[in-house]
């Protein structure tokens, strides 16, 4: 399982400082494998400086540009921007956006090529009529699919049941890093979190498809109820109609806007002092792969709650590491949040187990092994 290959070629839509999960996912990825002495290079696009990289990192620009944009690119006009020898494997992140251009490198060198869906590029891409009949067209052709999260996985299945090899492959979290700490009164004094009552959290891109709207009516009745809850908002609030429906919630409750405390996104490294401060975390998505937020909050002992979409089924089994509700439905956030709020001692228990379950199931180890294992599964050849 060690033979290492002598080169991967990873396309992903988003490579960082891009904050997102296929950015942060597929440059994990590309980190695993070169640790592990195999030869990796990573093309995507950026929306700005990329972090240092003991890899090669290509980008057909460096200015932010549609996600599909991969897709435009032609295979003999860009087969000559990789390094050295052509790769022996070819691995695309997000369907839509890399399962053209994937297929076409992988024909034009004679390599295996292997597809990971993460979350939008089927729940959403399939109901665009163009999309879904290239989805339709491509998958089938691939030496390998992968999905983020079982049911991703079991929609490949039916998708492209012709395919040889589909396999489950969850993100990973780094449970030395994303681990229990002391609260540090100094990050909440200058991030303005309250140092006393009950702290709830949203961490990641708040917007509808996340349960922007069900968030903030469910702490709109619980805080009214409760004086001493306030909610964090950790990261951004993407612009437009989701940051004016908040500004619109805070003019219509301004008892509650102290409250409601905005926090922008933090570098990795201090997420872990920031958990220490939330006494549960909320995801209230309506769509969703495999939240890394969810791993993270996991990870650091944190409780859950969730609805039953995309990954979440995946990391909580419900009453054990944290508690899944239906989505699109206000009343059933409104009690499990009210069940934290009044059984701390349950909300700790589920912390404490959810932790153990990262630890055990959801490390970067494991998913290393999963990647190499659909490798060798899809035809990788190696010394």
């Amino acid at each position: 399982m060690r033979q290492n290959p002598s080169k991967i070629l990873l396309l992903s839509p988003r490579i960082p400082p891009d904050p997102g999960g296929v950015a942060q996912a597929v440059w994990r990825q590309a980190k695993q494998l070169h640790e592990q002495g195999i030869s990796v290079e990573l093309w995507g696009l950026s929306p700005g400086d990329l972090p240092d990289a003991p890899f090669p990192v290509w980008r057909p620009t460096t200015v932010a540009a549609p996600i599909n944009a991969l897709s435009d690119l032609e295979a003999q006009s860009v087969a000559h921007c990789f390094s050295g020898p052509p790769p022996d494997l070819i691995h695309g992140y997000y369907l839509s956006a890399t399962a053209e251009l994937a297929l076409a490198l992988g024909e034009h060198w004679q390599v295996p090529v292997v597809l990971s869906a993460r979350g939008n590029d089927l729940d959403r891409d399939l109901w665009l009529p163009e999309r879904r009949e290239m989805l339709l067209k491509l998958l089938p052709k691939a030496s390998a699919l992968s999905g983020v999260t079982r049911a991703l996985t079991q929609q490949l299945a039916v998708l492209a049941p012709a395919c040889p090899v589909i396999q489950w492959v969850p993100n990973s979290v780094d449970s030395d890093t994303f681990a229990p700490q002391p609260r540090s009164n100094d990050l909440a004094l200058r991030l303005g979190i309250p140092q006393s009552g009950t702290r709830w959290g949203f961490v990641g891109e708040l917007r509808q498809k996340k349960g922007l709207g069900l968030l903030l009516l469910a702490f709109q009745a619980l805080a009214q109820k409760y004086a001493d809850l306030s909610l964090l908002l950790i990261g951004e609030v993407r612009p437009g109609p989701d940051r004016q429906l908040l500004q619109l919630f805070r003019k219509q409750n301004p008892q509650l806007s102290p409250r409601l405390i905005e926090i922008p996104s933090q570098p990795h490294a201090d997420l872990p002092a920031l958990y220490a401060w939330l006494d549960a975390v909320v995801f209230p998505s309506l769509q969703e792969g495999l939240a890394n937020a969810c791993l993270e909050a996991l990870s650091c002992a944190r409780p859950v709650v969730a609805t039953e979409v995309g990954g979440f089924p995946d990391l909580i089994c419900n009453g054990q590491e944290g508690r899944l509700i239906s989505a699109y439905q206000l009343e059933p956030l409104i009690v499990a949040l009210e069940e934290v709020y009044l059984q701390p001692e349950k909300a700790q228990a589920w912390g404490e187990a959810g932790r153990l379950k990262m630890c055990r199931e959801f490390g970067p180890e494991q998913e290393l092994e999963n990647w190499l294992r659909l490798y060798q599964a899809a035809g990788l050849k190696t010394d």
